[in-house]
């Protein structure tokens, strides 16, 4: 009777992270077909941490911002920016490795 209720606890639990896992999912999906992202919504997108991203924001090679709101706050990232910043990235790649763009096409 006890096993019974811990694989039943177990299995509550893992459809609980599958729910989760399904949510975020869901979330990246809708995100996808926006013409901007949140700053969470970029470093999910591209995979890089927050902390990568304030970092490369710090240093200069972050992407473009757009701020959106009567008080400015809300700040975006539309497609184009993103689109902007992984060519400058590819393009800060060839030059650190030596190479050109059109070289590696």
């Amino acid at each position: 009777m006890r096993r019974a209720r811990n694989d039943d606890d177990r299995v509550v639990a893992l459809l609980g992270a599958i729910n989760s896992k399904l949510d975020q999912l869901l979330r990246l999906a809708e995100a996808a077909d926006a013409p901007c992202f949140t700053i969470q919504e970029f470093c999910q997108r591209n995979r890089i941490s927050d902390a990568a991203y304030h970092n490369l924001r710090k240093s200069g090679r972050g992407p473009r911002l757009m701020k959106i709101g009567k008080s400015g706050r809300g700040v975006r990232i539309s497609r184009e920016a993103e689109a902007d910043w992984i060519h400058d990235r590819e393009v800060d790649t060839a030059e650190k490795a030596g190479t050109t763009k059109k070289e590696t096409d």
